[in-house]
């Protein structure tokens, strides 16, 4: 039998997949689709940080396809990543993406101001949740837009997409109704911590501190008028390039992104922790230890860590084989970039990200 390059040979007739519905599943339309449809954005979106984030999903969704074991199609999935890398790179130029808009409203037969201007009523996110703490992806965000429901959890397909052991695929989902957000585990056992309280269903307010599997989602209401206000300093999004280099402003360590890191000791799930400031986190051996460290050395609730003032700092809390800090047993210490934090047998490294 000759070989046909490995390629699947068709019958005439034969339906040939859509790689855009199949890898990214995007809706019937226009092959190829236009940047916007790609990303699965709004027409004409202006959102820099909202558009990378896109451009990041879609990414999560095709990439564990492009060892496809069919040619034609791996080739395809090589070709739609690509548009996508293109399409993020184009609309995150002002400039390319004027020239983009402007060919793309006259190839649709669209008044671009005439549209932009009618969205005007269009739902604006009174909400969103940030990732603030994690062992990945913190400072990442999802808008809340009334009548757009949200799932989070570790598939890939899920508007918060949050890899790890302890999330499950389909964690919890976010609706708005009777004029709020109401969130809910997807499955019983699946457990939702917020602020500090067990729960299967929560409506959300400004300021809820919602845990999920090791990760500290912050609820924060977007102010009218002011897309992209938020509790947290925008220069510590995901992507986003510190401003306070650039206005030479004193280093406070508190002011920047903690990290602690395992250095050495018993193999861990989670080997990595991300923290914004003002956000605190409790490590400890229980489940509902934000970073969990399983080990009969490790309390329960083991140590708290915390801004204070221009700060960050470590506090006990009542563990009986304590805190140690550069081989010190503290109660409550100030940490130091470079410190190391021993926690039963965990040697976990400190440092302050800039």
């Amino acid at each position: 039998m000759s070989k046909q390059n490995n390629k699947t040979r068709r019958r005439p007739g034969m339906e040939v997949p859509d790689p855009y519905a199949e890898f990214l599943d995007l809706p019937k339309g226009a092959r190829p689709p236009h940047y916007y449809d790609l990303l699965e954005l709004e027409l004409f979106s202006s959102d820099v940080e909202r558009i990378v984030l896109a451009a990041r999903r879609q990414f999560r969704k095709i990439k564990p396809y492009e060892d496809h074991p069919d040619v034609a199609r791996r080739e395809r999935i090589q070709d739609i990543m690509n548009q996508i890398a293109t399409a993020r790179a184009v609309l995150t130029d002002p400039a390319r993406k004027e020239e983009y808009d402007q060919a793309l409203a006259e190839r649709l037969c669209i008044d671009r101001d005439r549209f932009l201007q009618s969205r005007v009523a269009t739902p604006v996110p009174e909400f969103r949740l940030r990732v603030t703490a994690g062992p990945s992806f913190v400072g990442q965000r999802i808008d809340l837009v009334e009548g757009v429901p949200v799932r989070v959890g570790r598939d890939v397909h899920c508007d918060l997409h949050l890899p790890g052991i302890r999330v499950a695929e389909h964690h919890c989902a976010m609706h708005f109704e009777g004029g709020a957000w109401r969130m809910a585990s997807v499955q019983e056992e699946v457990p939702l911590v917020v602020n500090g309280q067990l729960v299967t269903e929560w409506t959300l307010a400004d300021g809820d501190a919602v845990d999920i599997g090791g990760y500290r989602l912050r609820c924060e209401r977007v102010a009218v008028g002011k897309r992209g206000h938020s509790a947290f300093p925008a220069f510590l999004s995901v992507g986003v390039e510190t401003r306070l280099e650039k206005q030479n402003v004193p280093f406070s360590a508190a002011g920047f992104p903690l990290s602690l890191s395992i250095h050495s000791g018993p193999s861990v799930p989670q080997g990595l922790m991300s923290v914004l400031p003002p956000e605190e986190i409790v490590i400890g051996s229980a489940w509902t230890a934000l970073w969990q460290l399983p080990h009969s050395q490790v309390a329960g609730q083991h140590c708290r860590v915390l801004p204070v003032d221009d700060t960050w700092t470590v506090e006990d809390l009542g563990s009986e084989t304590g805190t140690f800090v550069n081989g010190t047993q503290v109660s409550r210490r100030v940490l130091a970039h470079r410190d190391m934090l021993t926690i039963g047998p965990f040697d976990i490294q400190v440092s302050f990200r800039k």
